[in-house]
């Protein structure tokens, strides 16, 4: 692997009749050492997506490989808001999969300016649920998780409404109870 990675002639980009690149495959496959040789090539674009809409971050955060999560944050042309066709972010599926060390490691290590990841996680996973179809609000996700701290950092953001209600008629009161 490594000798052929060390190629120049090698095109790390190609992609396959399946739409992954071989960092996708790599992610999918939890193979790290891979992931890691594939970093080290400059031209490789962190940024292709499969034909889902994956990039390699979304894959390494819904996988829960926090150590890929890391090295491709390494990469300063990552981007972090690319959305799959859900609307799903990385950051939202790390948030929706309690990978507490994924939430925290998105924003900081991207520089954003944030006291706590879980606002974040709050803010993106709040886009994501706009899209969603039952009508589920940030406020409902937050009291469902049962965590106080959540619920207060969630109702301080712009728009929530905890009397809203989902599409079957509950609120996020109806739900707390």
């Amino acid at each position: 692997m490594t000798a052929l990675l060390s190629r120049p002639e090698l095109n790390v980009n190609l992609v396959n009749k399946d739409g992954s690149t071989a960092l996708i495959l790599a992610v999918r496959g939890g193979h790290n050492a891979m992931v890691t040789a594939l970093l080290g090539r400059p031209e490789l674009n962190v940024n292709l997506v499969d034909r889902d809409g994956n990039t390699a971050l979304i894959l390494a955060a819904r996988g829960g490989h926090n150590a890929m999560v890391t090295a491709l944050l390494g990469r300063p042309e990552l981007d972090v808001n690319v959305a799959i066709k859900d609307g799903g972010t990385a950051l939202t599926y790390a948030a929706s999969l309690s990978n507490d060390k994924a939430v925290a490691t998105i924003p900081m290590c991207k520089g954003l300016l944030i006291k706590d990841p879980r606002a974040v996680a709050c803010d993106a996973w709040a886009r994501y649920l706009a899209t969603q179809s039952e009508g589920q609000t940030t406020v409902m996700w937050a009291v469902g998780l049962n965590d106080l701290e959540l619920v207060e950092m969630v109702l301080k953001l712009p728009g929530a409404d905890p009397s809203a209600r989902r599409k079957d008629g509950k609120s996020a009161r109806d739900m707390s109870m």
